[in-house]
């Protein structure tokens, strides 16, 4: 981070492309929606496929992206390798998402193609956030994500628990932003800068004991963790999410439950690894209970859901807290744990989603809400138990599937860093966690109540989803090395 660039702007050239895309595409939408010569056309799956070809150049543009470790615009945003990688991977699973989402906004009526553009605007959000080197650039960044997803949130307007769940999500999301905007004005009436290098700096001028005795320090970067475990859903700050994520519409708790997510935790990294690491014990007691709470709230809360939305929400909950835990090491190995575990997540939710999204009944055309709606599907459709069965297992930590493998890399790093206690007991409740899944599965294998049912037919596209993520996880003990090897190195410069 030596480098400073006078051409940012190609330093920041994906960024910059993709802002110009989507004026153009609103540009687009706007005209040609409205227009009374082609008779108002409905541009939902037009946009949706220019979009992902804009993915696609993105791709190209962040591989050739030759400015690394550049700090850019005034010291607000930074190119570095491990931003790079968690663009490339936001960018890779919002791709999918856009081709998994598209049928079922038009069986929903969906249809408005503001859609298609508030997803790519929350997607420049998640992308700037991801390159945040500033308080304040992360503040606007979190903003400009959170306001497309409060109006995605309610896109439903007929539905009264669309719109109850997007009201809700603005009023505690403006709570949690006033978290945040006060531990930033603590952090700056203490320090005189919100630059992260900067903070850096100053917290390593001092010893460990000034940190323990300054309250107003200590506490600044506490409300800022709190601003960003709240976007996360960790536990206590988690009871926003069941009610939102059940209101929204599928297509877009999909979006809820993935890519905001990885932004979120990568500037959660980043500012634990650069503001924090200093005093970072003291911080460290806070997030182990926070952890551990949300494991404990997650497992609990799962085993009492009828709904499958409730249920997945309860899941991510207790999945974000075996996260945090690999966090809380502050350590090599745990910050490759978490985002080891966060990949293998994103894996499987999006197997989950492909499935939800695609499973009704073809006369009534129905969505499936409840989990006992999931009896007999393996009758019905085979391929799809079987795939259900291996996501649930990789989910529970069941050997040999990926998601073993990731709670297996959180448990080794909190054991080399003196966590027995903690591991023990997340390793305890982690087993309960074992019986939702397998109560779910039971569901899909051994009730025959809805034998009558016909399911709708399955898009290529959700079909060759589904195929080539539930066969990696299944076979990553094959080929671990690959995925390993490559999430390794894309945060290793921290450590260097």
């Amino acid at each position: 981070m030596n480098f400073f660039f006078d051409i940012d702007w190609i330093a920041f050239l994906p960024e910059c492309y993709f802002v110009f895309i989507i004026n153009i595409l609103l540009m687009y939408g706007v005209i040609y929606s409205s227009s009374f010569r082609h008779n108002f056309p409905v541009l939902v799956k037009n946009l949706t496929w220019l979009v992902v070809q804009s993915f696609f150049f993105i791709i190209i543009l962040l591989s050739g992206n030759v400015f690394q470790n550049a700090i850019i615009f005034n010291n607000f945003l930074i190119v570095d390798s491990f931003s790079t990688s968690i663009k490339l991977f936001i960018v890779f699973s919002n791709l999918i998402l856009l081709l998994i989402v598209l049928v079922y906004n038009q069986i929903e009526k969906i249809n408005n193609f503001e859609f298609v553009i508030l997803n790519a605007f929350a997607f420049i959000g998640i992308f700037f956030l991801v390159s945040a080197y500033d308080l304040i650039s992360v503040f606007l960044a979190l903003e400009l994500q959170s306001f497309c997803f409060y109006i995605l949130c309610c896109f439903k307007r007929q539905s009264e628990f669309s719109v109850e769940a997007g009201l809700k999500y603005f009023i505690l999301g403006a709570f949690s932003s006033g978290f945040f905007l006060f531990g930033c004005s603590f952090i700056y009436g203490f320090s005189g800068t919100t630059n992260i290098e900067k903070l850096f700096i100053f917290f390593n001028t001092f010893s460990y004991n000034f940190f323990v005795f300054d309250v107003a320090c200590f506490f600044g970067i506490i409300f800022v963790l709190v601003g960003l475990m709240f976007k996360l859903a960790i536990a206590p700050f988690h009871v926003w999410s069941p009610d939102v994520f059940e209101g929204s519409p599928l297509s877009v708790t999909a979006f809820f439950s993935i890519v905001p997510k990885i932004a979120i935790l990568s500037v959660f990294i980043r500012i634990i690894l650069s503001i924090c690491y200093v005093f970072f014990v003291p911080c460290q007691e806070f997030l182990l209970i926070c952890s551990v709470t949300s494991v404990f709230v997650g497992v609990f809360g799962a085993l009492f859901q009828k709904k499958i939305k409730r249920f997945l929400v309860y899941s991510s909950i207790s999945h974000f807290g075996f996260i945090l835990l690999g966090i809380c090491c502050g350590s090599l190995e745990g910050i490759f744990a978490s985002l080891f575990y966060i990949v293998i997540y994103t894996f499987t939710m999006i197997v989950v989603f492909s499935i939800l999204l695609s499973v009704r009944v073809k006369k009534t055309m129905q969505k499936l809400k409840y989990l006992s709606d999931f009896s007999s599907i393996f009758y019905l459709n085979s391929y799809v138990g079987v795939s259900f069965l291996i996501i649930f297992f990789s989910m529970g930590g069941i050997p040999p599937f990926a998601g073993f493998f990731s709670k297996f890399f959180i448990f080794f790093g909190t054991i080399n860093n003196d966590l027995i206690i903690v591991s023990i007991i997340t390793i305890l409740i982690s087993g309960l966690g074992c019986f939702y899944y397998i109560r779910l599965i039971k569901i899909m294998f051994f009730e025959v109540n809805n034998l009558n049912f016909i399911f709708y037919t399955f898009r290529k596209e959700n079909s060759l989803i589904i195929s080539f993520f539930t066969i990696f996880l299944t076979f990553f003990l094959m080929f671990p090395n690959f995925l390993i090897v490559l999430v390794y190195n894309s945060f290793i410069n921290f450590f260097l």
